[in-house]
């Protein structure tokens, strides 16, 4: 059985709603007519789409946890032979993570992003590494390990000097992120707010992608920056099996986030995929 801990259902709009207003969703005429509910993997989605859905829909992608849809998800081979997850069972929000417009790979548009690494992290990790071979520029100032006052200094001069669309930081990268003084969009990966900085809440144009069995800095902590901000629960996304976010499903949703989020975050009134 393939290794994936997350899984997408590509929706409709229309799908979408229904999803939402009933407690167990039975799926698309297709997915009734084959007798289970399709999936894909990240790698797989666009090629279903291409495949089997019309140009001019307006598609959301569903993230699903593996281990939430339980027994009753099987993986068949399908198109050219590859395995893909099939659900046999109504499908519930119990193990739904998140949702997100979808976004054709020729639509990418290219950014210009402020990336600050961790502590004891080096510039040029995976993460912006992965945001530049989606063809967006990143700037990676190198931040002082020991003095964060002098790691703030270095990113508001870096904020000053370059034109910048989107705010990225990770761990106390992502604290310095936070409290950064800018009205640009941010995305915050596993932020250690509590640790580094003064700031408590982040402003509505702020996502954070932050994962369950995040070792060093706890997944509770960003329940409680989105709490104090009054913020929708699908601004906070659980990704990943561990704090460096370096898996493929992690960099998926990375990629899209920076993708789309100047334009536009997570569905503002949705928020059926809640933090715990």
């Amino acid at each position: 059985m393939p290794s994936h801990d997350v899984i997408y259902k590509i929706l409709t709009a229309s799908q979408w709603t229904q999803i939402k207003n009933v407690h167990a969703w039975l799926g698309s005429e297709d997915d009734q007519r084959d007798g289970f509910i399709h999936f894909s993997t990240r790698d797989q989605v666009d090629g279903t789409i291409q495949k089997h859905f019309s140009a001019k829909d307006a598609l959301v992608l569903a993230r699903f946890s593996v281990k939430g849809l339980g027994k009753n998800l099987r993986w068949e081979a399908s198109r050219g032979n590859a395995l893909f997850p099939h659900l046999y069972a109504p499908l519930t929000k119990q193990s739904l993570l998140s949702v997100e417009p979808y976004l054709a790979p020729e639509t990418t548009r290219h950014r210009r992003v402020l990336y600050f690494h961790g502590w004891q992290s080096q510039v040029g990790g995976v993460k912006p590494s992965s945001l530049e071979q989606q063809g967006h520029t990143v700037l990676q100032p190198s931040l002082d390990h020991d003095d964060f006052e002098a790691a703030m200094r270095t990113a508001e001069t870096w904020l000053a000097d370059h034109p910048i669309d989107i705010v990225v930081g990770s761990s106390r990268g992502g604290a310095l992120a936070a409290n950064l003084a800018t009205v640009l969009p941010r995305v915050l990966l596993c932020p250690a707010w509590k640790k580094w900085g003064t700031v408590t809440t982040i402003p509505k144009n702020t996502l954070i992608l932050h994962s369950r069995h995040d070792e060093v800095v706890p997944y509770q902590d960003s329940v409680d920056l989105l709490c104090n901000s009054m913020l929708p629960n699908d601004q906070l996304i659980d990704i990943g099996q561990e704090h460096r976010l370096a898996d493929s499903d992690s960099l998926a949703v990375l990629q899209s986030v920076v993708n789309r989020l100047p334009e536009r975050a997570f569905f503002a009134d949705d928020q059926d995929a809640k933090p715990q």
